[in-house]
C-alpha cells in the first residue's frame, strides 16, 4: 500500500487549481461506503462487518452500521 489522499466531496480544492480525486468506493468493500462518510462527518456510530472467503478472496458476508444516540 502507498498513502493516497482523496476528497470526500468532489469539488474540494487543496490549493488553487489542484483537486483530490473522490474516494474510489467502487474499488473498496461495499461496507466502506457506509461508515467512511459517518467518520468524516464526525458522527458517532457503531457497527460490525463479517467477511468470508470466496474463491480465495475475502468479501463482506454480513454487516451493519448505526449511529449512536446522543
Amino acid at each position: 500500500m502507498r498513502p493516497e489522499w482523496f476528497s470526500l466531496a468532489p469539488e474540494t480544492k487543496t490549493s488553487p487549481g489542484d483537486r483530490y480525486a473522490p474516494v474510489p468506493y467502487s474499488k473498496m468493500w461495499e461496507t466502506d461506503e457506509v461508515w467512511i462518510p459517518l467518520l468524516a462527518e464526525r458522527r458517532q456510530f457503531t457497527g460490525r462487518a463479517d467477511f468470508k472467503q470466496k474463491d480465495g478472496v475475502f468479501v463482506p458476508h454480513k454487516w451493519w452500521y448505526g449511529e449512536v444516540g446522543r
